[in-house]
């Protein structure tokens, strides 16, 4: 798609094979505006989600409508501030046991596939988040989960689909155990059960919830995961923003890791988590459809019209982001960066009334990973392979990529 923006600029149509409606990449950011915020009434889930509902069921990143809106009032008070900063507890413990088994990594000198890494830690902390220990008796012998399928199994096909609509289950039996036993505590699970809708005042039905549930999982799961990737491979290849960030997290509180109080004492670090996700945004592309006439950038737009979204191509737009828009320079979030930035040029989280109810939770996963393990370690790329990107439903690398781990 890239080359195809750098030839037709910020509006081009597309005939994908097999696709008999028409459909049009938007890449400039009074465009996206336009289908996010001002008109997204008129512009429903678009391509791709068919596939997406597969694996997630009918949960808030596919659904639509009445049924949408009633989801997401549900479940938006679980990610209040207050919510979160308890639920960072178990961030921090996961990033604990990932920080112990690093350093006996780099006192034997090994290298570490970290895009398995971080995908691990991703995975241990939205399901601690979700379901508290609620999962610990389902563990198999090599401690391994009913959800380590999503590590294990890096292709998102048709069998990881079948293997993970058969875990919907025991997400069934755990919610019937914690009604039966009058269980309440504070994870999403519990939250997500709690939750009594605005119009009846009712609860979610169990199939509305599983697919929260599930949807929660991946979204939570794959897109940390990628963000946490990048931003090691990033800071490996410039050493001026690792020794930057390695200064304010060394002046942060001597060897004590930060905690939720402290991450917005992390302006830098969040610098580079907004710059990474600026490079490498998780969800690289969002599509829409038409449901009523439009017109963008001076075409017509006929109900059915497929739209495609891709913050990858708008955040290194060089209009909007400058001649420098392809390299990695986390200065550019200042409030005087060199480079304005258009308010809608910018949406790896989405915008509008559909933008991540998550976006909190995923922000204090990275900060806290970064704040955990840059003041300990620096990790240096092992160029074992040729590096590519994977543009499946999130931007993954295709390849792990490998690192190795020194103390510093």
């Amino acid at each position: 798609m890239w080359e195809e923006f750098e030839r037709f600029g910020d509006i081009y149509r597309v005939d994908p094979p097999g696709h008999d409606r028409p459909t049009y990449v938007v890449s400039h950011p009074d465009l996206i505006q336009r289908v996010l915020v001002t008109n997204w009434r008129n512009y429903t889930k678009g391509r791709g989600f068919e596939r997406v509902k597969l694996l997630l069921g009918n949960g808030i990143i596919v659904s639509d409508g009445d049924h949408w809106l009633e989801q997401r009032r549900m479940i938006q008070p679980a990610f209040k501030r207050e919510i979160i900063a308890t639920m960072s507890a178990v961030v921090r413990s996961a990033n604990q046991r990932l920080l112990q088994g690093w350093e006996a990594k780099a006192d034997r000198g090994e290298t570490v596939d970290i895009t398995h890494e971080t995908s691990v830690l991703a995975l241990e902390i939205i399901l601690g988040a979700i379901f508290g220990d609620d999962l610990e008796p389902y563990r198999t012998d090599d401690g391994k989960g009913p959800f380590a399928l999503l590590t294990d199994h890096s292709a998102r096909d048709l069998a990881l689909v079948v293997k993970f609509r058969a875990v919907r289950e025991l997400v069934h039996e755990i919610i019937a155990r914690r009604r039966r036993d009058d269980i309440h505590q504070v994870d999403f699970l519990s939250l997500f059960m709690d939750a009594r809708s605005k119009t009846d005042g009712l609860p979610m039905d169990d199939e509305d919830l599983v697919d929260e549930i599930m949807t929660l999982i991946v979204a939570g799961h794959e897109t940390t995961a990628a963000t946490t990737n990048w931003m090691w491979y990033l800071l490996a290849q410039h050493p001026q923003v690792e020794a930057d960030l390695h200064a304010e997290l060394d002046g942060l509180a001597g060897d004590e890791p930060p905690e939720f109080a402290s991450l917005d004492r992390m302006p830098y670090a969040k610098r580079v988590i907004f710059e990474t996700l600026r490079l490498y945004p998780p969800v690289w592309l969002f599509t829409r459809k038409a449901t009523a006439g439009d017109v963008l950038g001076g075409y017509r737009v006929d109900p059915g019209t497929d739209i495609f979204l891709s913050p990858y191509i708008v955040h290194r737009h060089p209009d909007f982001w400058g001649p420098d828009a392809q390299e990695f320079r986390p200065e550019r979030f200042t409030p005087d960066g060199v480079n304005p930035i258009h308010e809608f040029a910018y949406f790896p989280f989405s915008m509008g009334p559909r933008r991540c109810t998550g976006e909190l939770f995923a922000m204090v996963e990275a900060l806290t990973h970064a704040g955990w393990m840059a003041p300990r370690f620096r990790l240096s790329y092992v160029p074992d392979r040729e590096l590519e990107l994977d543009p499946a439903v999130n931007l993954r690398s295709k390849h792990g990529i490998r690192m190795r781990i020194q103390r510093r």
